[in-house]
């Protein structure tokens, strides 16, 4: 995505206020959110509010929407590249549901089953899982749980008399977050988060005995309280607090050759 000539880097991208770092399945051709578990999008491409930290080209905010509170509920689609399914129930009638939906591609099934020989170990799919648990405490106060999985994985094996070349990437997002939303009178309401994010990067390159392995990623810890004030229908006042621990792993590689192991870190 670009916005008026800023890098993909330059854009945030949120779902339930938790960042996605890598927003892209098969370099751009998916997006990591699962339209089966999405209630809205907000693009802001200017004037960029404050309490989004800052970016230089927009702020693409993803909403997963709540399940259903009555019935069980599922719903699902068959596609040449890939298929998804989507589950929602209430837990307590009225009150509190869980929606699960998961998505997966299978040319890498599809490439083994119509040419096993030639396409052997080679193969790219991808796979993610959206939830999201709601319960509503009183008229007041709500609390929702939203978590995501996602994951992408290539591999290529090349085998000739000298011995087998193999190389491996995964890449992929991890996050979860519980809110609490307080609606403390008519005009003041308050939104209390506690958020886990991890995105990682596994590269794997092996010949004969000898393999090098090349890893990096970053988790983020975050707790961020968000209030708002509406003075009137043409008056809203906003504010909060936001804390965000950013663990960085910038490169990490391995190498083994026979029984001996070399780290660096």
């Amino acid at each position: 995505i670009y916005v008026r000539g800023g890098g993909p880097d330059q854009n945030l991208v949120m779902l339930d206020g938790i960042p996605v770092y890598n927003p892209n399945h098969l370099r751009g051709f998916f997006s990591v959110f699962n339209g089966e578990a999405i209630k809205g999008v907000e693009v802001i491409k200017g004037g960029i509010p404050a309490e989004y930290g800052g970016r230089l080209s927009s702020v693409i905010a993803v909403e997963s929407r709540d399940g259903n509170k009555d019935s069980l509920k599922v719903t699902g689609g068959l596609g040449v590249i890939a298929s998804r399914i989507a589950i929602e129930a209430p837990i307590v009638k009225g009150k509190s549901s869980v929606m699960i939906s998961g998505r997966r591609t299978y040319i890498d099934q599809v490439g083994k089953l119509v040419a096993r020989e030639r396409v052997g170990d080679n193969g790219y799919y991808f796979y993610d899982l959206n939830g999201k648990v709601d319960y509503l405490l009183n008229k007041k106060n709500s609390l929702s749980l939203t978590f995501y999985l996602g994951q992408d994985r290539f591999s290529y094996m090349d085998k000739d008399k000298e011995g087998n070349r193999a190389f491996r990437a995964d890449w992929g997002n991890q996050l979860a977050g519980l809110t609490w939303k307080q609606q403390i009178n008519k005009k003041l309401k308050q939104q209390l988060s506690v958020i886990y994010n991890k995105f990682n990067l596994d590269s794997r390159f092996g010949f004969s005995t000898n393999n090098v392995l090349f890893t990096s990623g970053l988790h983020d810890y975050q707790v961020k309280n968000d209030w708002s004030y509406s003075a009137n229908k043409w008056l809203r006042l906003k504010g909060g607090l936001q804390y965000t621990w950013h663990r960085f792993n910038p490169g990490a590689g391995g190498l083994s050759a026979g029984e001996q192991n070399f780290d660096s870190k």
